[in-house]
């Protein structure tokens, strides 16, 4: 993130702008105000447990954007999950690999997700995008600024 405020902190911060509880803002989501209480408190809840498509809600719901939720203020162009798809492929050609092969390297199953690129934003985390772009020399945040 680009932003000196914390996650945590931004998310409280953005929820009280927009005059919700925690349990109103759960209830927009479908979530429980647990689960507010946890994306809230702990820095790394909303990477190692949702995805682009939750943040996209969260984002809706507080009427602002992902990338300005989780604090991106990255002005390179936005790559998309069609983009991201054909990355991965190239990357795979330029290095002799198989999907299977660097999904091995990367401990993510791709294959689905590269034949159809829209599963990105449920089928992996907002972690395992980072962690995927970064194996790929890809600034993930870039992935976010399409969203």
């Amino acid at each position: 993130m680009d932003d000196s405020t914390d996650l945590t902190s931004r998310l409280m911060a953005r929820r009280e702008a927009c005059g919700l509880s925690q349990d109103e803002l759960a209830a927009r989501l479908g979530l429980t105000r647990p689960a507010i209480y946890d994306l809230e408190g702990h820095e790394d809840e909303l990477f190692s447990v949702y995805g682009a498509v939750h943040l996209q809600r969260y984002a809706k719901a507080l009427a602002t954007t992902p990338s300005a939720l989780i604090g991106i203020t990255h002005n390179g162009p936005a790559i998309d999950f069609d983009e991201l798809s054909e990355i991965i492929a190239q990357h795979c050609k330029e290095h002799d690999l198989t999907i299977e092969g660097f999904e091995d390297r990367v401990g993510w199953h791709l294959a689905a997700m590269v034949a159809s690129p829209a599963r990105f934003a449920d089928d992996i985390s907002l972690g395992g995008l980072r962690d995927l772009c970064r194996h790929m020399d890809v600034d993930w945040r870039q992935v976010i600024l399409s969203l």
